[in-house]
């Protein structure tokens, strides 16, 4: 019986009924068996799409052998999970995966023991079919645990493809020039104020990510003739944020110009650097990098770098699928990061 309020599910026989075929032949097309033309699965896919039939999830994963679920563990503290990079992305992975009647499967790790023990007990329960991977590392075991313990498939987000670039990418350490334009540009823009003296307070140093921006910034200051920049790893968090730019700023000759891992870390320096008496752009230029809305009505406005967090969750959703469904997919790549030029920037102080 329905319960009050939810809609009645149609049925195999209504479907049937509606199209003029059998109900086996309703549920061969809807199951992907290739024993109708292509006429008939025409007219079915038609009758199921009018009348709204879905599968009912338990029956399709006993058929299967699918949750119907991929997973994603982010091993960040819960401050870093709670920003508003990480609630784009997973509304982008869930509006892709759910389209094939996926869901998704978050949890955060505490240390790397229950990181390991999460993916694997989520196989082996049978809990998920594949993972999207985040945070890239140096020292990275998670594709070959899935590959060759757990046997499921995965996604590294640092490996989708960006507008205008070679999608079969598959290298380490030379990322695609799409996700680090932003950064160069943003140097450029430092350098073009008179700024020589920077630092970059980023996410963990071994995460491929920071190692990667970090590389970028100092290509683009060393091709402009400046030293490197100074930098100072943290976790992403406001209180890192804090710390690195209370050291920065205490060295005998500071910076004048501060970029940071995401515009949430530059939004905590920038408080940091009120409360210790340096004038934001006059004294100290402060860039961040993903272009949250925070960035945008603070006050001086944030300068930063574009990110499209719900277009790589969904581009990570759409690849994963295709795996999991063996299709051939291309999924919609990324749009080149670029610098964001606002009021927290501004000619270095002499």
């Amino acid at each position: 019986m329905t319960e009050p309020g939810i809609p009645r599910r149609a049925t195999i026989r209504e479907v049937a009924a509606a199209a003029g075929v059998s109900s086996a032949t309703v549920s061969n097309v809807l199951n992907g068996h290739p024993k109708a033309s292509p006429e008939t699965r025409a007219r079915v896919r038609a009758a199921a799409a009018t009348l709204g039939w879905q599968p009912l999830a338990a029956a399709r994963s006993l058929r299967s052998a699918r949750s119907h679920t991929v997973g994603l563990v982010l091993a960040r503290t819960p401050d870093a999970v709670g920003d508003d990079f990480y609630s784009g992305f997973v509304a982008g992975l869930h509006d892709a995966v759910a389209n094939d009647g996926f869901v998704v499967c978050l949890q955060v790790a505490n240390d790397p023991d229950h990181e390991r023990e999460l993916y694997t007990s989520l196989v082996r329960r049978r809990r998920v079919d594949g993972f999207v991977l985040t945070d890239e590392r140096v020292d990275e075991y998670r594709p070959e645990l899935l590959d060759q313990e757990l046997d499921v498939p995965w996604v590294l987000t640092s490996r989708l493809p960006y507008e205008g670039e070679d999608q079969s990418y598959e290298g380490e350490d030379q990322p695609y020039e799409g996700e680090v334009a932003g950064i160069a540009e943003l140097a450029a823009h430092l350098v073009e104020l008179g700024h020589s003296r920077i630092g970059y307070i980023g996410g963990p140093a071994d995460l491929r990510g920071t190692i990667r921006r970090v590389a970028a910034l100092t290509t683009a200051l060393e091709a402009a003739g400046c030293p490197a920049p100074v930098v100072h790893y943290g976790d992403f968090t406001a209180m890192a944020a804090r710390d690195g730019t209370a050291q920065l700023l205490a060295r005998r000759r500071p910076p004048t110009a501060l970029v940071y891992g995401n515009d949430d870390m530059a939004l905590a320096g920038m408080a940091l650097a009120g409360e210790l008496g340096h004038r934001v752009p006059t004294d100290l230029s402060i860039a961040g990098q993903d272009n949250i809305l925070l960035g945008r009505l603070n006050h001086p406005a944030l300068t930063t770098t574009s990110a499209d967090p719900f277009g790589l969750g969904h581009c990570a959703g759409q690849t994963l699928v295709a795996k999991l469904l063996r299709r051939d997919d291309a999924p919609t790549p990324l749009p080149r990061r670029h610098a964001v030029l606002r009021q927290s920037t501004g000619p270095a102080a002499r």
